[in-house]
């Protein structure tokens, strides 16, 4: 197949570069060894360029001056190519975003399917001022039109009426195998690991609930590894806590590779004290380490309890969210049981599983929309014949 995938963000952009990037990365880098054609056009930020990337052609569009700008330009540089380009590819796929949704549903006839990574709550999105009202209606109207959907887990799903207009594959995030036989230890720090974004994250409840761990545990430490829009706003407010408990936090920045792998191993939990998220991809990350994780209890979260392989906590209450962690450190058998059940539940989420998953609705969607020539979700016409395409290999 020749796939066309359209999102914003990109592993080095260093306004945001988060987990969803990974995920495109790690799914296409997959899908190009396996024979298709993959393209993914983000948005430009400095030093970016078009070129393959692991198997992968990037295509950069928009400005580079700032955030604000590379988002709007980006914006209206993935609809022009879109409309120009659809029909080059066997299907569209879009990261959606309430912000600034691609309209690949109405501007192409080339079949299309909607990836969904994240649901914004209310009270974030109220931090647009004027434009709250518009992203609300686009995040609830917008992932309605898409007749073929990709919902990280059901429970991100279930932000969205069901509709049987609307086919839905739960595909969630992965692991490389080897994380699940890398040697781990416990060297007395718990890790914050991913974008710094102070509000959407939760860094104000961990930096509330941090004197408290530290009070309860001398030797232990936090570790806030990643990079973000608000990376100097989350600095500052940990900055009185640097004064008072010398050495015990520590920012490392972005981290990738042996690095982050490290962090993973040789942490005691991971801590998601998050207002919102899709799934997550640093708790499964850390499950196949065998590390719990901490989180709050926004329901895109709640399988971390529902699973064993960690404690929910109650949103914004950062006394709550310390005891959580006083009660898992503090236990051996809890934690060992968690830590067991952790692994296990990653064994089933590999990367080479979920591109496999992935690839499959992509080929469901390429069979039953490449000859209705109309994307959105409306009633069903009975065309009078059934036609498909031919898949890369069928040709």
């Amino acid at each position: 197949m020749r796939i066309l995938h359209l999102l914003y963000d990109d592993v080095e952009n260093p306004w945001v570069g988060g987990g969803g990037a990974i995920r495109v990365r790690e799914l296409y880098t997959r899908l190009a060894t396996w024979g298709h054609e993959c393209t993914v056009l983000c948005g430009r930020y400095p030093g970016a360029n078009d070129g393959r990337k692991e198997g992968i052609h990037y295509l950069y569009r928009g400005s580079d001056v700032s955030i604000r700008r590379s988002v709007a330009t980006h914006w209206i540089a993935a609809n022009t190519y879109v409309l120009r380009h659809h029909r080059e590819f066997d299907v569209l796929v879009e990261d959606f975003t309430s912000f600034a949704p691609i309209f690949s549903t109405l501007l192409a006839r080339t079949p299309a399917l909607l990836q969904v990574q994240i649901f914004s709550s209310k009270a974030l999105l109220r931090r647009f001022g004027v434009l709250a009202p518009i992203f609300r209606l686009s995040q609830k109207r917008y992932p309605t039109l898409h007749r073929h959907a990709v919902y990280l887990t059901p429970q991100l799903a279930a932000r969205w009426p069901y509709s049987r207009q609307q086919q839905r594959f739960h595909i969630g995030m992965g692991i490389p195998e080897r994380f699940l036989t890398s040697s781990t230890a416990r060297k007395s720090y718990i890790l914050y690991l991913g974008r710094l974004s102070y509000l959407a994250k939760g860094l104000d409840v961990l930096a509330d609930a941090s004197p408290h761990i530290f009070d309860m545990f001398p030797e232990m430490r936090l570790v806030i590894a990643g990079k973000g829009p608000d990376e100097a706003e989350v600095r500052s407010r940990f900055a009185p806590l640097l004064g008072r408990y010398p050495d015990r936090i520590s920012f490392p920045g972005f981290v990738s590779g042996f690095q982050k792998e490290q962090l993973l191993a040789n942490c005691d939990a991971l801590v998601m004290p998050s207002r919102e998220e899709g799934e997550g991809l640093c708790v499964t990350e850390a499950a196949a380490f065998g590390k719990p994780t901490i989180a709050s209890d926004i329901q895109e979260l709640k399988y971390v309890g529902e699973n064993g392989i960690g404690i929910n906590t109650a949103t914004n209450d950062s006394a709550a969210f310390a005891l959580a962690v006083q009660g898992l450190l503090s236990t051996g058998g809890l934690y060992d049981s968690m830590s067991t059940r952790a692994r296990q539940w990653a064994a089933q989420r590999t990367w080479n599983h979920q591109a496999r998953q992935f690839e499959s609705a992509l080929q469901t969607t390429v069979v039953s929309l490449a000859g209705s020539g109309h994307q959105r979700c409306l009633p069903e016409r009975d065309s009078g014949s059934s036609s498909r395409i031919a898949l890369k290999g069928e040709r």
